[in-house]
């Protein structure tokens, strides 16, 4: 890398800057540096993205100010956030180095976890504690993969925190405390690896905290309810849950299913087939299956009935045996629909419902069954009922934006 990596909070320092210009940096601001000096220059660039677009993106998220030389960079910024950065980094060079490509979804979801975790730290500090942190300011040269380190300067007082994105534990500090920020979340009853699903494409890991425990319940619960706005992946983790039970041999055969109301439109009458009648209905289904299943394997699937796709009223009267059952769009159901639907349960069956309860195409006058079901069993030992939200939108960046913006203009109204 030749070229600086500015903040957007404060003035942009180029990639010829010397070590002084960083203790310079530090001593404006009074908060904290770290030097990080990499080993592997193509893991490096790796990890500092096209133009220093990955490094531009984590200045962002967590606030805090990197300048890069060649394949150095020194993080500042206040002392918990500098420390955070500092392991994010340290972990994501070491999966770059391992091999492992890099894009802007990881450094989000790195940043997320980071937050969660650091968040959940900081609630178990004192108060006395927490002041040392914030008042105090210090100055360190990190070694990575094995290069020379410079002598520590100052005295260590941030929260260290330590990641390994994908390979395990960062580089100590010598900080007072440690917390894995890639590889656990922070849960009311202490840390837990995060969970996986191991697709025939790709292995869908959580991108958020909220994802996290998504995945989570639809591992531990037979019936889930995942409730969230648009873009939190809420249909994609469900379908990556069914796809892994079913290679796994928990269940045999895949049932997606859809309400068909139409969203806001009159579609009026469809050609074709019973298939090429319901298909738009189910197009997001068949999006995600085509995500994590070759086309060839997919349609292979759908020919045999191993994975069935089906309007939600075609469900009606059967008993779905060793089966991973998922409704999408859940919101847009009666009572009396989503009563037929949890009902379909057979033995060692598996069913989740999936619905965004500010999206209801329903007619004015009528109730939403997911709402409805939602209330009357989400704090049923048997249920896994999910809130995501917009911090766990994952399609595209301004999805939560957007989100953000719709809800201040109706708490306005």
């Amino acid at each position: 890398m030749n070229s600086g990596v500015n903040s957007g909070a404060n003035a942009g320092v180029s990639a010829g800057a010397s070590a002084s210009a960083g203790a310079e940096v530090s001593a404006e601001v009074r908060q904290t540096t770290f030097n990080l000096r990499f080993a592997d220059n193509q893991a490096a660039a790796l990890l500092f993205g096209p133009h220093g677009d990955h490094l531009t993106l984590l200045e962002r998220l967590l606030d805090v100010r990197i300048v890069t030389r060649g394949s150095a960079l020194a993080v500042s910024g206040k002392a918990t956030q500098a420390h955070t950065a500092r392991s994010i980094l340290d972990g994501l060079y070491k999966k770059a180095a391992n091999g492992s490509a890099l894009n802007a979804d990881d450094i989000r979801a790195a940043a997320a976890f980071a937050t969660e975790n650091i968040s959940a730290a900081k609630s178990t500090e004192t108060k006395s504690t927490e002041s040392e942190n914030t008042e105090s300011e210090s100055t360190e040269s990190v070694s990575v993969a094995g290069a020379s380190s410079e002598p520590s300067t100052g005295a260590d007082t941030g929260a260290g925190v330590s990641t390994g994105v994908g390979t395990g534990a960062g580089v100590s500090t010598g900080a007072s405390t440690s917390t894995e920020i890639s590889t656990e979340i922070s849960t009311g009853a202490g840390r837990r690896a995060l969970p996986s699903f191991a697709t025939p494409r790709r292995t869908i890991a959580p991108r958020t905290p909220g994802q996290a425990k998504a995945m989570e319940a639809l591992l531990a619960h037979s019936v889930v309810f995942l409730s969230g706005p648009a873009g939190t992946g809420k249909t994609y983790l469900a379908v990556a849950a069914a796809l892994a039970a079913l290679a796994d041999g928990i269940v045999e055969r895949i049932v997606l299913c859809r309400p068909a109301v139409e969203a806001g439109e009159r579609l009026g009458f469809l050609p074709g087939d019973l298939r090429e009648k319901v298909d738009p209905y189910l197009r997001p289904l068949y999006d995600a299956l085509g995500d994590m299943t070759d086309g060839q394997t997919l349609r292979r699937r759908l020919e045999q009935g191993t994975i069935e796709v089906a309007p939600l009223a075609f469900l009606r009267g059967r008993n779905l045996a060793r089966a991973f059952i998922i409704l999408d769009e859940a919101q847009n159901t009666t009572p009396v629909q989503m009563k037929m639907f949890l009902t379909r349960l057979g033995d060692a069956s598996r069913l989740v419902a999936t619905g965004d309860p500010s999206q209801v195409d329903l007619p004015a006058d009528q109730e939403s069954g997911f709402a409805d079901a939602w209330q009357r069993f989400a704090h049923a030992r048997w249920l896994g009922a999910i809130a995501l939200h917009e911090e766990d939108a994952v399609r595209n960046p301004l999805i939560a934006e957007i989100l953000r913006g719709y809800r201040r203009n109706k708490q306005e109204t």
